[in-house]
């Protein structure tokens, strides 16, 4: 949900809501990065593989969505430049 969010209410940076954003989105993938490790330490191949692919794949999204803000605030810099 909160990579929906992000998509579609783009914020700005260093704002509140920004870093609110983010703290979530660490905590949760910190908690699934923890859950990972357990499950292979406990010998849950298939529950750690699981967890690493949706790492794997969240990380994707992620520089997506990284990029296309990049390239939203840049186009939004030259704009107000002109």
């Amino acid at each position: 949900m909160a990579l929906q969010y992000d998509i579609y209410f783009p914020g700005h940076y260093g704002k509140t809501e920004w870093t609110a954003r983010n703290t979530l989105k660490f905590a949760l993938y910190g908690a699934l990065f923890i859950f990972a490790i357990i499950w292979g330490i406990q010998g849950e191949a298939l529950d750690f593989y699981d967890a690493f692919l949706w790492i794997l794949s969240f990380f994707v999204i992620e520089m997506n969505i990284f990029n296309f803000e990049h390239r939203f605030v840049k186009e939004d810099t030259t704009q107000t430049h002109q």
